[in-house]
């Protein structure tokens, strides 16, 4: 569960009975924690920031200074001291994650990070960031060049790693010189010589990944079927047959033993 100690003025310190609590969050006099019944705090309310408002299945919350914020089906829920804006939560594109500092706020949501409330040491303004937030090793702002949120001509989409669906992700395309907005375009610098991890080198590692494959814990896309369709060898040259399978494995695995 959750234990507290020190200053205790405010019975900040005294946890109240908590279900298989998974967070807790301290702000100045006060405390919280997040468990199955959703979002509860004690100690100092003198600013109501532990008046828990309603919140729809939290799974997340942070306490500032005399305020305290929750992410929740419904975004983002912030209470408390509000003198300088701290909780009046500005719109936001599905936000992810909220944390709240002494008197302002921050969260994560599709645009990037917002921040709100006092701003006298520069705390609420945001500088430019690089974000990445489909993992395929294109910054968001090389995909949404214009920086509205919409998939717009000429744009790969930020939020999906492969914008066309076609096997390769939107970074493996551009570098590889094929259009990642075109499904009908796809990478020809892909050799199948059994690099199924694309390190440059032939290994057990690739042996490994090729036997996860074919036991279906590893999803097979094109792209392992592009770099391993090594079988049927033909007066031991490759002779691909468009599918990854057994036979490929078998010529991975020699190849890695100096066969």
């Amino acid at each position: 569960g959750v234990n507290c100690w020190g200053y205790n003025l405010y019975g900040q310190t005294t946890v109240p009975a908590l279900s298989n609590p998974v967070a807790m969050s301290a702000g100045v006099y006060h405390t919280c924690a997040l468990d199955d019944n959703g979002v509860s705090c004690w100690g100092d309310n003198g600013s109501g920031q532990i008046t828990v408002p309603p919140l729809s299945n939290p799974v997340a919350m942070s306490a500032g200074a005399y305020h305290t914020c929750a992410l929740h089906d419904n975004g983002v829920s912030c209470w408390g001291w509000n003198t300088n804006g701290q909780t009046t939560v500005p719109a936001l594109s599905n936000p992810v994650a909220v944390s709240a500092g002494g008197v302002h706020t921050c969260a994560l949501d599709d645009n990037g990070v917002n921040c709100w409330g006092n701003n006298d040491y520069g705390q609420t303004t945001v500088p430019t960031l690089a974000f990445d937030k489909d993992l395929d090793g294109l910054l968001d702002s090389a995909e949404d060049l214009n920086g509205n949120g919409i998939l717009d001509a000429g744009e790969t989409d930020p939020l999906d790693a492969d914008t066309d669906d076609d096997g390769y992700s939107d970074s493996e395309e551009v570098a590889a010189g094929s259009d990642p907005r075109n499904g009908n375009s796809t990478p020809v610098s892909i050799v199948a010589d059994g690099d199924l991890t694309d390190d440059g080198v032939i290994d057990l590692a690739d042996v490994l990944l090729g036997q996860r494959i074919l036991l279906g814990e590893v999803p097979l896309i094109q792209d392992y079927i592009d770099r391993g369709d090594v079988a049927p060898e033909l007066n031991g040259e490759s002779a691909p047959d468009g599918i990854f399978d057994l036979g490929d494995l078998l010529v991975i695995q020699r190849r890695v033993l100096g066969d």
